[in-house]
């Protein structure tokens, strides 16, 4: 009697791990639905902007690093003016946080890309 009570224990105890299991996997689906959405939108906002309209090739900007060399490619990242710009580093070191002086070498339609002439701050 007392082990098909253990069992009968056992059981419930399964079935409420595997309710709970089921639940997490849809918070979690739900989460990288959301995310998804989100970086949609994003691309979308970006595509509307002609950010040849706020940026001119050859402009000397004071940008933030958003991301170093190496973990979105070999440039580093920041926005200017809510414009993707991805930063040739120039042999120079720039961590995320950064402050840099950087020249203009090309904008399009939605990003530009610039190349980093100094370092002014890279503490973040």
């Amino acid at each position: 009697m007392s082990s098909q009570i253990e069992h009968q224990d056992e059981q419930q105890r399964i079935a409420e791990l595997e309710q709970r299991v089921a639940t997490l996997e849809r918070l979690h689906d739900d989460q990288i639905l959301e995310w998804a959405r989100r970086k949609q939108q994003g691309h979308e906002e970006a595509k509307r902007r002609d950010a040849r309209e706020k940026l001119e090739t050859g402009e000397v900007r004071t940008i933030v690093i958003q991301s170093p060399p190496g973990e979105e490619g070999p440039d580093a990242f920041a926005k200017i003016e809510g414009v993707a710009t991805f930063v040739d580093p120039a042999g120079q070191d720039l961590p995320s946080g950064a402050t840099v002086q950087a020249k203009l070498t090309d904008v399009r339609e939605s990003s530009a890309n610039a190349i980093a002439l100094e370092v002014l701050d890279d503490q973040p």
